[in-house]
């Protein structure tokens, strides 16, 4: 065969290839595969309501989504919100039998890459085995947060999170996050000798979830005014995360008192927390 027709043979492919693709482009089923996902969550937790702005063929092969909200109930904020997300399979995971989806997000200011193997494909998983990354993320921007603590807290977030269990009770499952959370503040329902607020430069924590109990294996707080540690358990309550028994101890120090560290322990719940000085 002649070299000239070699090229005409395949540049009628690549034109052939390049129509098909902005045909598909085109008559993606954009607003079907919305449907699919809202249905899919809404199966795993019915009080939950996913909007999706638009869904778009990516390259290589997988989704991008835009304009992601994640409701639950009646409540009015988001519990979770993205400009712009992207889901593609791992295909050398399917070349050796394995399910895993890669999700790219930006949102809240800052970026949150994921990786999540599950039995089921090409639906929202269920059971999932997740690991996740996640940086530059302003918390002020969260809306959900600042409703369940009922307090504003601000800071940047960057961390990862591993996590192992059912999507239908994720207070059943396993984990581990590990976070860092800088220039942010933390207001006090009540002076704590004084302060009203913790405003800090930086805090460092490990949580660890099983069983329905998250245990604070490691939290420490540096700001200029004050600076402390915490760790301890807070059994998760089903129904009302506000309603959360907690139980922790720890110390802090003063700026300006030579050093002392005040020892303390906190009970009560997450929605109304009892501080006592030992």
């Amino acid at each position: 065969m002649k070299l000239t027709t070699v090229k005409t043979i395949a540049g009628y492919t690549l034109f052939a290839l390049v129509v098909l693709g902005v045909f598909l482009y085109l008559r993606f089923p954009g607003t079907d595969m919305a449907r699919i996902f809202s249905s899919s969550l809404s199966d795993l937790n019915p009080q939950a309501n996913l909007l999706i702005g638009a869904v778009k063929p990516a390259f290589p092969p997988g989704l991008n989504l835009e304009k992601i909200v994640l409701r639950t109930g009646d409540r009015p904020a988001a519990l979770f919100q993205a400009d712009a997300m992207t889901v593609k399979p791992e295909y050398l995971s399917l070349l050796k039998g394995r399910k895993t989806l890669l999700v790219t997000a930006i949102g809240y200011g800052g970026t949150m890459k994921a990786r999540l193997d599950s039995d089921r494909f090409l639906s929202l998983p269920e059971p999932v085995a997740a690991r996740m990354e996640f940086d530059g993320i302003d918390i002020e921007k969260n809306g959900y947060l600042k409703e369940r603590l009922d307090r504003q807290v601000t800071g940047k977030l960057k961390g990862t999170l591993n996590f192992s269990g059912s999507m239908r009770d994720v207070r059943g499952g396993s984990g581990v996050m590990e976070f860092t959370l800088i220039n942010g503040s933390y207001p006090l329902r009540e002076s704590l000798m004084g302060i009203d607020r913790l405003d800090f430069r930086r805090v460092d924590a490990q949580l660890n979830l099983k069983n329905g109990v998250l245990t604070v294996s490691r939290l420490k707080l540096a700001g200029d005014r004050i600076s402390g540690s915490l760790s301890g358990d807070i059994t998760l309550n089903r129904q009302d995360v506000k309603a959360s028994p907690i139980s922790l101890t720890g110390s802090f120090e003063m700026a300006g008192q030579g050093g002392q560290k005040i020892s303390l322990s906190l009970g009560g719940t997450i929605g109304n927390p009892v501080v006592k000085f030992m």
